[in-house]
């Protein structure tokens, strides 16, 4: 009995060997073309004199690099914080790569990447697999992903000014960069055209102020509040701020607010009240007294009827 059992553990765990191997790694055979295990790594791979590029779990197949040179074919590793990163760069002896993908027009010779997804050779940057830039010789980088050549300043891939001369950092706050040149303020990859530089204040939580308006940098989007003061404004928290007049909540006004008696209940749950009125997000809650509330307890939370403690 126990030898059967030893010999049925033994095949058991035999068949789970077998099983992995084929499950995680890549195999390859003289009759047919390089075929990555279930969960392979993305990235290239060089087997019996061909170059294939694997994106990984999702994709059906390994894709042949038709013409690469696998001798000396090779990935261009980055250096990322100190750190070795592997690219999605490679090049041979006369192409370079992205994810797989041929750059057409790229020189082999004089190709170096410059972040996960930049790479210049002596003629042109690149951004994947797509010219950026035909000024490499003066392509550099600013800061918190802004780069610029003589003409042009770009995000990414995005082309943010065309003024390099005038190109300016201000201040980086709450994820957002600011920036200004001859035409005005710049928020990550935003124009604020219409802002005033001269009088210009960047706040806390993508607010801003000048002497008109203030401005919110809310879902990768600008907005004019513009029936807030901005000689009063203040931002009280994440979502709330206020003026003399009115207290809102991420610009939207809460109605009938008085600021000198506004008090936060609870910014996670957005609970909120000033003397007469219980608010959740930026709607008063009917028939709650803020009078009656208890000063030893927390809110634990708040909907559109009621505040609990």
């Amino acid at each position: 009995m126990n030898l059967r059992i030893t010999y049925i553990k033994i095949i058991f765990r035999m068949g789970i060997l077998t099983f992995l191997t084929n499950f995680f790694a890549s195999c390859s055979d003289t009759r047919s073309a390089f075929k990555p295990g279930f969960l392979a790594a993305a990235g290239y791979y060089v087997r019996q004199g061909k170059v294939y590029y694997y994106g990984g779990f999702n994709n059906a197949s390994a894709k042949e690099l038709p013409g690469a040179n696998a001798k000396s074919f090779e990935v261009l590793d980055e250096i990322s914080h100190g750190q070795k990163v592997t690219s999605l760069y490679a090049r041979d002896d006369k192409h370079v790569y992205y994810a797989g993908e041929l750059l057409r027009n790229a020189d082999a010779q004089t190709f170096k990447v410059l972040g996960s997804e930049l790479g210049k050779d002596n003629n042109h940057v690149f951004s994947r697999t797509s010219v950026l830039s035909n000024d490499p010789g003066n392509f550099v980088e600013l800061r918190e992903g802004f780069y610029k050549d003589s003409k042009t300043v770009f995000m990414g891939d995005r082309i943010i000014s065309d003024d390099p001369k005038n190109f300016s950092f201000l201040e980086t706050m709450d994820g957002i960069t600011y920036w200004s040149d001859s035409k005005g303020i710049i928020a990550n990859d935003i124009r604020m055209d219409s802002a005033d530089f001269h009088t210009f204040w960047i706040l806390r939580y993508g607010y801003s102020v000048d002497k008109n308006h203030v401005y919110l940098i809310e879902d990768a989007s600008l907005k004019i509040l513009t029936e807030i003061d901005p000689k009063t404004f203040r931002v009280l928290s994440q979502y709330y701020t206020m003026d003399e007049n009115r207290v809102y909540w991420r610009g939207k006004v809460l109605p009938h607010s008085n600021p000198d008696t506004f008090k936060i209940l609870n910014e996670e749950v957005h609970c909120s009240h000033d003397g007469e009125r219980a608010y959740h997000w930026n709607n008063i809650i009917p028939h709650v007294n803020p009078a009656k509330f208890p000063d030893d307890k927390r809110c634990k939370y708040c909907n559109d009827k009621e505040v609990v403690f």
